[in-house]
């Protein structure tokens, strides 16, 4: 499941639209308001347009306790898998792009790593105490 537009989706095969809406999502947390980790798990290269890339991004540092930390985990657009599965991914964004959606929200990078050759995980920390 994912968020989009104030909703949970899920995708339903056999849908003309390939998503379902679940249920409302509950109202955000206060800016700061208490999660000390947000984790985007292959979320981010679902949503297409840029600007709504940058306003998960934005919306995950908003909620973030001072120094907590974003952890988005990827598929990039990359060598390693394009190889692997050739050019239809061309939504897996490359490096320089998750880097800059964080750069952007706020927070600052302090870790990135390799996860079976195919997977990167980064971890970027929210400035304050």
């Amino acid at each position: 499941m994912w968020a989009y537009e104030g909703l949970w989706c899920k995708i339903l095969p056999g849908r003309a639209d390939q998503r379902a809406i679940v249920e409302e999502l509950p109202p955000p947390p206060a800016a700061g308001a208490s999660p000390d980790s947000v984790l985007l798990v292959f979320a981010a290269h679902e949503l297409r347009p840029a600007a709504d890339r940058a306003a998960l991004f934005a919306e995950a540092a908003r909620v973030l306790r001072p120094g907590g930390r974003l952890v988005p985990v990827e598929h990039l657009r990359d060598t390693a898998n394009t190889a692997l599965v050739g050019p239809g991914p061309w939504h897996f964004r490359p490096r320089a792009t998750r880097l800059g959606h964080a750069a952007a929200a706020g927070p600052r990078p302090v870790a990135g790593r390799r996860i079976g050759g195919l997977v990167t995980a980064f971890a970027f920390r929210r400035p304050g105490a």
